[in-house]
């Protein structure tokens, strides 16, 4: 169906809308950014496959000089990449950050599944206990969500979660918290290899 690189690029672009020259950036570069891996092409074999998934309606590049244009997934794009990928969005859930007040934190955790927001506060607040960083639950609603610029969901559960952050060992903590809490989700997508 796809090639390995065409794949691994529509799964760099699947969650928002990137400037061309991220996808140019180093081997190493690319997969921090992105947190995922390399497309393995050379840049001229890069803006031919661009040109390639544009002429198949499945990206879109707008443009404003080659370097900067931005490029994204097209609905067709979106929807080819979470068939190659084999989505449940069921399992998945993102968050954001806010600040609140001056020395507190707010995290949104977002799902279609209230559940899967509930197991991944669940544990967040468990390991930040742990960590002498207490958290509570703030609320808990009902939201229109925009996962990318082509994925809105009209309803999804949003927690609103509020922690006092103190500087890099709450950091530290909640970067352990998140990669525990991360585990809830596993599963959401094939991976690029399968």
């Amino acid at each position: 169906m796809y090639t390995h690189p065409e794949k691994l690029l529509l799964d760099a672009l699947a969650a928002g809308r990137y400037m061309r020259r991220d996808l140019y950036r180093a081997p190493d570069d690319y997969e921090v950014f992105f947190n995922r891996p390399w497309h393995g092409l050379a840049k001229s074999e890069l803006d031919v496959m661009l040109d390639e998934l544009v002429d198949a309606r499945l990206l879109q590049i707008r443009r404003g000089g080659k370097a900067l244009s931005t490029v994204e997934l097209t609905v067709l794009g979106g929807k080819s990449w979470e068939q190659a990928f084999q989505v449940d969005w069921s399992r998945y859930f993102d968050s954001v950050w806010s600040p609140r007040g001056r020395r507190g934190l707010s995290l949104s955790i977002v799902s279609v599944s209230e559940s899967i927001c509930w197991q991944a506060a669940e544990i967040l607040l468990d390991e930040m206990l742990r960590a002498n960083f207490p958290g509570l639950v703030a609320k808990a609603r009902t939201t229109r969500w925009h996962w990318s610029p082509w994925k809105v969901f009209p309803a999804a559960s949003s927690l609103a979660l509020d922690f006092r952050a103190l500087g890099d060992s709450f950091d530290a903590a909640f970067d352990k918290a998140w990669i525990r809490a991360s585990e809830v989700r596993d599963g959401w997508k094939k991976s690029a290899f399968d």
